[in-house]
């Protein structure tokens, strides 16, 4: 056994030291290696966090993107697409949504009563000191709550939800979930607060054949005008086509049917921009284009049904290439799009022995001597419009499952709808526009005109209006991403 020297102390042992050194090393390295395990283990859960929190994030945006797909004609469609939407790309979220009313700011902070109720409609203005109850408002815009399920147009969706995420590693640490926090998406379609809704260049043609009835025609007048009192006619210039031609020289009625054919104009009321007064509820009933609309049903056209003819006429009416009134009514901010609202019952059966659907030419293109290419001429007419930068909107008013005439005579059977479909623009997306159904009962029609493409299909006045709004509304009006006040 090895003795201590007499007054030396333990520590004076050669090797103590270095023995203990060496143990609390070890120690350290342990308590080291324990904390680094557990960063670890908590940046791969955090990591997890932030990932939840980004797919959640994009899942919102996305989800409201497609709710506002379906606004300001359909809240109920946009409250049921973005749910639809969320819980196919995440089964967890349980999302809660909300409308708005978004509108431009006056420099006093209040709602821009000019876009109320064309950009949209929070219902009458219960004002309180001059602001709507719970308005917000920023330097950009101001948004009023807004309740689809109560009649409101409204243009914006708020979809927000948060999601509690389950840690693997941290438990360890008695840290066992994590939140994303709340996250919110609003998507909002249309002008959303910009000074002045996008301008508009719109030529309606409507059908006032002898196939459409007393009823009919009534319907159609009641959709035009209560959709004019959704507009502003400081940015959106209405001009009113026929089908079939007008009679010129009858002041009383601009639309009075011509008695032949092949004379007459088609676009008989130029653009107009008195239709409303004040805020743009009010019909302006001595303006040109409320005249004409009201006198639509004073008698029809028993010249037939041509769809290529008149599609030309107020495509080229539009561009400038036949001369308009454009230039005679005050300028506008921006590039005005052009819009051509197309709507017809009939199956097309003019029988103008002319190839001529070039825009360029004055030509007038017609169903050939039997009729069996009038669909095939109005397809070819509505190409080069929508070529030419012009949104097509079409809408059947009752066509049911009628079919082209030349479609039968080849053997090769074609609902005027699809071909109506085939005429109107791409939707948003690029993808074409096109007739999912016959639209031979309310559900049909419910499902064809909520699936975000130019193609409608009505069978009331109610339908009409409704579907004109949309229409309009969504003329050169995407969907965008937005931070409310």
């Amino acid at each position: 056994m090895r003795r201590l020297a007499v007054g030396t102390t333990r520590s004076e042992v050669p090797g103590a030291s270095r023995g203990r050194d060496a143990g609390a090393t070890t120690l350290l390295v342990a308590v080291l290696m324990s904390l680094l395990m557990m960063a670890a283990a908590l940046s791969i859960d955090i990591s997890q966090l932030v990932n939840e929190r980004q797919e959640l994030h994009d899942t919102l945006d996305a989800a409201a993107h497609a709710g506002a797909y379906h606004l300001p004609g359909d809240g109920v469609a946009a409250e049921d697409a973005a749910r639809r939407f969320a819980t196919a790309n995440d089964p967890d979220v349980r999302p809660t949504i909300d409308f708005w009313c978004v509108v431009a700011p006056t420099p006093a902070g209040l709602v821009d009563a000019t876009q109320v109720p064309s950009t949209c409609d929070p219902g009458p203005p219960p004002y309180t000191n001059g602001t709507y109850p719970a308005l917000r408002c920023n330097t950009r815009y101001c948004a009023i709550p807004c309740d689809p399920r109560e009649g409101d147009r409204c243009n914006t969706i708020r979809v927000a939800d948060s999601k509690v995420v389950p840690f693997v590693f941290a438990p360890v640490s008695d840290i066992r979930e994590g939140s994303t926090g709340s996250m919110v998406s609003v998507a909002c379609k249309g002008a959303c607060g910009t000074v002045a809704p996008n301008p508009l260049d719109i030529a309606i043609v409507a059908d006032r054949t002898g196939s459409m009835s007393a009823a009919d025609v009534s319907a159609m007048t009641t959709g035009i005008l209560a959709t004019l009192r959704t507009m502003t006619p400081a940015q959106q210039y209405v001009a009113l086509g026929t089908i079939g031609r007008s009679r010129t020289g009858t002041p009383s009625c601009a639309v009075a049917p011509s008695t032949s054919a092949t004379s007459g104009p088609w676009v008989p009321v130029p653009f107009t921009a008195d239709y409303v007064t004040g805020a743009g509820a009010t019909l302006n009933v001595s303006s040109p284009l409320v005249r004409a609309v009201n006198c639509l049903g004073s008698s029809s056209s028993s010249t037939g049904t041509h769809l290529a003819a008149p599609m030309k006429a107020a495509a080229r009416y539009l561009l400038g290439l036949d001369p308009n009134n454009l230039r005679s009514l005050p300028p506008r901010a921006g590039t005005p799009r052009k819009v051509l609202l197309f709507e017809t019952d009939g199956q097309p059966n003019e029988t103008l022995n002319s190839a001529a659907v070039d825009l360029a030419s004055s030509g007038e293109p017609g169903g050939g001597s039997n009729g069996n290419t009038a669909c095939s001429r109005f397809l070819d007419v509505a190409t080069r419009a929508k070529a030419a930068g012009i949104l097509v909107v079409t809408v059947a008013y009752n066509l049911g499952t009628l079919e082209c005439d030349g479609d039968k005579r080849s053997g090769n059977a074609r609902r005027v709808t699809a071909v109506l479909a085939e005429a109107a623009s791409v939707d948003s997306t690029g993808a074409a526009s096109d007739a999912d159904n016959a639209c031979t009962t309310v559900a049909l029609r419910a499902a064809e005109n909520s699936d975000g493409d130019h193609f409608y299909c009505a069978a009331s006045g109610d339908d009409m209006a409704s579907l004109f709004t949309s229409a309009i509304s969504a003329a050169g009006q995407g969907i965008r991403l937005l931070r409310l006040p």
